[in-house]
């Protein structure tokens, strides 16, 4: 990936990238009726030539992106900011306890901070600008003049922590699954504005759109992407380690992912659990 500068940044960028997420989700809520009941017509749309539209690094829903293709950490962010060291925070909601960590479905309870620190999405919503986007696990994007469709070229150099290559098929299996009926409702509303997903090459994936509109394309920006063989059934495959290395042979139905740890690309990997009560994150 692009020496992801972010990886240092402060705490503020996470919170700022999740607090962004939230409302995309929320967005998506407010147009599932619209987006359940609109006509499929995207079999008659008149083709839009691909050459004609241009790859660009960042989408802003408003004006021109302030960071250049190849700028390397936000203004906000000291790149230069000290490393190590232990930082010790309390839980940030009601949660008591956890059982679960997979964060995308109802039932159980996923630790605190789990989303924020382990998972990447496609494109990085930045904190000093209005409604921008720019590539993280992508590299580029392409988007339809009439927001009918958004592409994503992902970056050769995305790893998730196992040394797998985040690839295209990686990208369709998070999105089938947080669009799938075993995911929770509010990515199930968010992503109901997506008509398909079709994988171009390896490392490419085009979204066809519904909902033809700003806030889907920032949905689809924000779809946090994971290993497929996260989901794999092996025996033995308990712990973050086993389950990164097995054959990816038959997956687990996405509800059914509970104690198993995510496969991820994220700064952050699971380091310890404490019965519920406690978890350590250690760098990646």
């Amino acid at each position: 990936m692009r020496k992801p500068a972010w990886r240092s940044l402060t705490r503020r960028l996470f919170w700022t990238a999740q607090a962004a997420c939230a409302l995309v989700l929320a967005a998506g809520a407010c147009r599932a009726g619209a987006a359940a009941s609109a006509p499929a017509a995207a079999a008659s749309r008149p083709a839009i030539n691909a050459a004609s539209v241009r790859w660009v690094h960042a989408y802003a829903a408003f004006g021109t992106p302030k960071y250049g293709a190849d700028f390397d950490h936000f203004e906000y962010a000291d790149p230069q900011a000290p490393k190590g060291g232990t930082l010790y925070l309390k839980n940030p909601d009601r949660r008591t306890s956890f059982d679960k960590f997979n964060p995308f479905t109802v039932k159980g309870s996923a630790p605190g901070g789990q989303a924020i620190f382990m998972f990447e999405s496609l494109a990085l919503i930045s904190g000093d600008e209005p409604q921008t986007m720019y590539g993280l696990l992508a590299q580029t994007m392409q988007i339809a003049p009439d927001k009918a469709s958004i592409t994503f070229r992902l970056n050769p150099k995305a790893r998730f922590y196992n040394g797998d290559a985040v690839t295209a098929a990686d990208v369709k299996y998070s999105f089938d699954a947080l669009r799938s009926k075993y995911a929770a409702p509010g990515y199930q509303t968010a992503f109901a504005a997506v008509g398909a997903a079709v994988l171009v090459d390896a490392m490419t994936i085009r979204f066809d759109l519904i909902d033809k509109s700003a806030d889907t394309l920032f949905a689809l920006g924000g779809l946090p992407v994971f290993s497929p063989k996260w989901a794999v059934v092996a025996a033995g495959a308990a712990s973050a380690a086993s389950a990164a290395s097995a054959p990816a042979t038959k997956l687990r139905r996405f509800d059914e992912i509970i104690t198993e740890y995510p496969i991820t690309s994220g700064p952050y990997t699971i380091g310890a659990v404490d019965s519920g009560r406690r978890i350590e994150f250690q760098r990646n």
